[in-house]
């Protein structure tokens, strides 16, 4: 599993990015309702859940610069609040919200912490 994230380290966080974004600037009315999304907090988990995997991904991508932590936890903590910013000045419908920035925020940070637990041993 290991060799299979390494080798498409690019790809898989590109994918994911583009995904983010696409999810993250799509109208309202474009995204289906389901009943998962009327428990409480759910969107925050889906924000947690992207973020983390972004996380983890940018630090496999980032794994030979020096501060690859940092500099992945700053990326996509970046990303998150831009597309939150880009949701309220042009989407309509979608909202600037700050519990969605902490769900990024403790997401990209536990991808981060998956990674450190995960790759630590083959360092």
């Amino acid at each position: 599993m290991k060799k299979f994230i390494v080798e498409n380290d690019m790809a898989i966080t590109a994918l994911l990015m583009i995904g983010t974004g696409i999810l993250s600037i799509l109208p309202p009315n474009i995204i289906p309702q389901t009943s998962w999304l009327d428990i409480p907090w759910a969107d925050k988990a889906g924000h947690f859940s992207m973020y983390a995997l972004l996380g983890f991904f940018w630090n496999v991508v980032l794994r030979h610069s020096k501060n690859s932590h940092f500099k992945a936890i700053f990326f996509v903590v970046a990303f998150g609040i831009l597309m939150e910013l880009i949701q309220f000045q042009f989407i309509s419908g979608r909202y600037f919200e700050i519990f969605d920035i902490i769900a990024n925020i403790t997401g990209c940070i536990f991808g981060t912490t998956i990674y450190v637990v995960v790759f630590s041993q083959y360092n």
